[in-house]
């Protein structure tokens, strides 16, 4: 398990002991605020590594593992006001080293830096997700089935999911967005099939985001029908 700690300043990873308990926590220390961690082998070298979203110094920093101890490697920008939210990894220029996504709520925008494959990264590159959206949650998935990964984001400033193509050489279609709801404050977003069902004539999956919202405790569903549709599809109570 890893845990981010905002007040502490860093964060904490407790090992599994392979029958459902864990060892004590180790901790180790990342930059001011950290509110999202992400799991990835950095470097290609077999070990799985740590990137930190720092939202009280705008920064996410980089955790290489030798041997089952992590080190500070280093830290990247993510500009001035960005009050980073979440951070997910992905490939997503089909170069086989792992890539940063950050959801930067304060500046409108995500950000991608370029894994090099030695646990560096390059500068970011923006996109713009609106005026006042304030992303805060990102899914990642293929869901228009071309073998090119696409992302889904919560703006959290106009309550809307949006979905961005993704096309060749790690280059995004325009946003496409659908509302949720005025009350939407969602913890956390996923995709999935959620069925083994076939692929459709046109050569795609069903797929669904689901935003589980704090304020009003229910799960929200928006269905992605023929890869780019976007249609909400319910929202299920949750018990308290």
């Amino acid at each position: 398990i890893v845990v981010a700690s905002a007040r502490s300043n860093d964060v904490s990873i407790l090992l599994g002991n392979g029958n459902g308990s864990f060892a004590n926590q180790t901790r180790y220390s990342a930059g001011s605020g950290p509110s999202s961690v992400a799991i990835g082998d950095f470097n290609n070298d077999t070990r799985l590594d740590i990137v930190v979203a720092n939202a009280r110094t705008n920064d996410v920093s980089v955790l290489l593992q030798s041997i089952g101890k992590l080190a500070y490697e280093r830290s990247y920008a993510s500009g001035g006001g960005s009050s980073l939210q979440y951070v997910m990894v992905v490939d997503w220029n089909n170069d086989r080293n792992l890539d940063i996504v950050l959801s930067n709520y304060g500046t409108n925008n995500l950000a991608f830096l370029g894994g090099y494959g030695n646990g560096s990264f390059k500068n970011q590159t923006i996109l713009n997700t609106g005026v006042n959206s304030h992303p805060s949650l990102t899914a990642i998935d293929d869901f228009d089935g071309d073998g090119i990964v696409d992302i889904a984001v919560f703006n959290n400033g106009t309550k809307e999911i949006g979905l961005m193509l993704g096309c060749e050489n790690g280059i995004f279609a325009s946003l496409t967005s659908t509302k949720t709801s005025f009350d939407s404050n969602p913890l956390a977003m996923i995709s999935s099939k959620f069925s083994n069902e076939k692929r459709s004539k046109i050569g795609l999956f069903t797929y669904y985001i689901v935003v589980s919202n704090f304020n009003t405790h229910t799960l929200l569903f928006i269905l992605i029908r023929h890869g780019s549709q976007l249609c909400p599809h319910g929202r299920w109570p949750l018990v308290e």
